[in-house]
């Protein structure tokens, strides 16, 4: 009797497992309204940095330049259009927020940002790894 009891047991175990890992991951927290649409950049601002000539602000004009514009969606999607030189790519990934952090999921890696969110603005906050500067995306929502 301690035989099929065990196998049971164990059955229920596996499949409970199953079940746990199989449900959708949903946001650490609530995805705020106010982040939901279009948002594009700005600006750069570099700050902080050790070699004191990486510092400054570059303007970004998505008709003439480099930029990102990042589209948010509520049920956790994010769209990550690159334009430079009048060329785009795309890159859809999957995204969840903390209380300042935005995860990103980037194939099998995570891109963690800070963020801020104001009224009509974002801004998203890393470290550079080459320069060690701080760098901040500003964005306005389209």
């Amino acid at each position: 009797m301690k035989g099929p009891v065990k196998r049971l047991c164990y059955i229920l175990m596996i499949s409970t497992l199953f079940v746990a890992c199989q449900e959708e991951a949903s946001p650490l927290i609530d995805i705020p309204q106010e982040l939901v649409g279009q948002w594009t950049q700005v600006s750069e601002v570099r700050v902080n940095c050790p070699n004191r000539v990486n510092n400054g602000t570059e303007e970004k004009d998505c008709t003439s330049s480099h930029c990102l514009e990042y589209t948010f969606e509520s049920r956790g999607v994010l769209t990550r259009r690159a334009i430079k030189d009048g060329n785009s790519s795309v890159e859809i990934n999957n995204f969840t927020l903390g209380d300042e952090e935005l995860f990103i999921e980037n194939g099998s890696s995570l891109d963690i940002l800070r963020y801020e969110l104001f009224e009509d603005q974002l801004n998203l906050i890393f470290e550079d790894s080459r320069t060690r500067c701080t760098v901040v995306q500003v964005f306005t929502m389209n």
